[in-house]
């Protein structure tokens, strides 16, 4: 065997063994117990509020799932509140993308509310749930452009099918994690947002990569880039007293970069950590009003 053929072979070899290395990473993700979607998805309709069902709102670009109650409709106030799903299953591991973002948790659907109020919707993200099977859904839509232009454009739109179905005026946006990402940045852009909540959600993406020492989203946006289209917006942000993954430093830093902070408040939850203790959120998110704390004449506030 001459010298080319012995760099070739072993060339093979360790394209063999990172082949080898892919198939045991998803070999053990399954022996870990991760779901097939359809018990992903029975699980979330299960955990759902009885009088909600399961609907898929088409956008130009993807079908997004969502949970609505039946005859969904406003009260006098004209408001519908959305939640939204946070990034999902988007990574098998750290360095490594899943082939299927739909959630394994039901942290968001379990802030839906139990007292058969119809003005509460939940909006998943792109490609969760629907199998992936979106031409559209490549891995970079829940990775490294999770939060880009198009990603927000078809959050948008969705929401504004909604807005339609429910006969809203105005829209309250709940978000947990990423999903408080998306929320933020659809205040940014839209009049008809009445006030935001997050809740664990990391509203300067450059802040969140630098705490964890991860590769840029540089597909991405940052709701700090839109700090002064936010500034004016009543907004209440939760964190985690135990959460290692979106720490309070992450908001402080997007709340630093507001050029009016009056509309803005950080509440830490005692206990809770990323994906848990949300529960002890009182009064529950669907029920937070958010205000602006301070009558600017120039700015129009109204406390």
């Amino acid at each position: 065997m001459n010298r080319i053929d012995r760099i070739n072979g072993k060339r093979q070899l360790k394209t063999m063994h990172l082949l080898l290395i892919g198939l045991l990473g998803l070999q053990l993700a399954a022996c870990a117990g991760v779901p097939e979607l359809a018990k992903r998805k029975s699980d979330a309709v299960s955990a759902a509020p009885a009088e909600f069902h399961t609907d898929y709102l088409e956008t130009h670009e993807f079908k997004l799932f969502a949970l609505l109650p039946e005859n969904m409709r406003v009260s006098e106030d004209g408001i519908l509140t959305v939640l939204i799903e946070g990034d999902g299953f988007a990574y098998l591991r750290r360095d490594r993308a899943s082939d299927d973002p739909t959630p394994l948790s039901r942290t968001v659907i379990d802030l839906l509310p139990r007292d058969g109020r119809l003005n509460v919707a939940y909006l998943a993200r792109p490609c969760q749930f629907t199998g992936a099977t979106d031409a559209a859904c490549d891995v970079s839509v829940w990775t490294s452009a999770r939060y880009s232009e198009r990603v927000i454009d078809t959050m948008g739109e969705a929401v504004t099918i909604l807005k339609a179905s429910a006969h809203a005026t105005k829209l309250r946006f709940i978000g947990y994690s990423g999903g408080g990402v998306v929320a933020a940045l659809l205040s940014a852009r839209r009049a008809d947002v009445e006030s935001l909540v997050t809740i664990a959600a990391p509203l300067d993406t450059d802040a969140f990569v630098a705490v964890h020492s991860v590769s840029p989203m540089d597909g991405s946006l940052n709701p700090r880039d839109f700090a002064q289209e936010l500034s004016t917006m009543p907004q209440v942000h939760f964190v985690g007293e135990q959460d290692k993954i979106v720490p309070r430093q992450i908001l402080e830093s997007y709340l630093a970069a507001l050029p009016n902070k009056a509309c803005a408040e950080i509440v830490t939850v005692s206990g809770a950590s990323h994906g848990s203790g949300w529960s002890m959120i009182s009064p529950m998110p669907v029920d937070q009003r958010p205000a602006c704390h301070l009558v600017h004449a120039t700015q129009g506030f109204v406390p």
